[in-house]
């Protein structure tokens, strides 16, 4: 009975009345009540074929592109995987790096990094990799540094790195704590890491040299 009273209020602007769904109004010319696409993000004006969606590319146009391996549309439309660090190709809707099929998660912790010596593409850590610290093939130099913390190289916990010298090596004592010291003279790594002299022995310009009482010790 509602739809009854519907239909009598209406009977002045229209037709008729009919409990059959009203279809959209293609066939009618440009009028105002007209579908306009419009040319925004929301609303990509193209009609894509089956497998394929509308996106529009950096410079504005739209475009047909394959989610599933196009690497500047991964996935999702505008998903660089090369400029958001997460892979060098894309297959299946998702980044890969090198090996990996499923690649980096682009964040901080997980970027990809290019080949290296004919390896291939790989995934790094930049805040803690020696190898890629602070980027990638940012290695740290093993005479400078022990680890990679934050992006930076460091010899232990000492809150910096060694310059790489005789002078000022990073070095780790027997319990494995490294810190900066100078193989000219340091006992424990004389002219090297590791390298300790005796108890009868002094270490003189990076090399193991008897001390007098030593050298009384051995005299005939």
């Amino acid at each position: 009975m509602r739809f009854s009273f519907a239909c009598l209020a209406l009977a002045a602007v229209a037709a008729g009345c009919t409990s059959a769904p009203v279809l959209p109004d293609a066939a009618m010319d440009a009028g105002p009540d007209a579908f306009v696409p419009t040319r925004d993000a929301a609303a990509c004006p193209l009609e894509c074929p089956t497998g394929r969606a509308c996106c529009f590319g950096t410079d504005g146009t739209p475009h047909c592109v394959d989610l599933a391996n196009d690497i500047q549309n991964c996935g999702i439309c505008n998903r660089d995987c090369v400029a958001t660090r997460r892979g060098d190709s894309c297959a299946h809707n998702q980044c890969g790096c090198g090996d990996f099929e499923i690649g980096c998660t682009g964040a901080e912790n997980s970027i990809c990094c290019p080949a290296i010596a004919g390896s291939r593409p790989y995934c790094a850590n930049p805040g803690l990799d020696l190898g890629d610290c602070g980027g990638c093939g940012r290695t740290c130099d093993r005479n400078q540094a022990s680890q990679c913390s934050g992006g930076m190289c460091l010899c232990g916990d000492t809150g910096g790195r060694c310059a790489g010298t005789v002078s000022d090596a990073c070095c780790a004592d027997l319990a494995g704590a490294y810190s900066c010291v100078d193989t000219r003279t340091d006992q424990a790594h004389c002219g090297a890491c590791g390298h300790r002299c005796t108890a009868f022995q002094r270490c003189d310009t990076g090399v193991c040299v008897p001390t007098i009482a030593d050298a009384g010790v051995d005299a005939p």
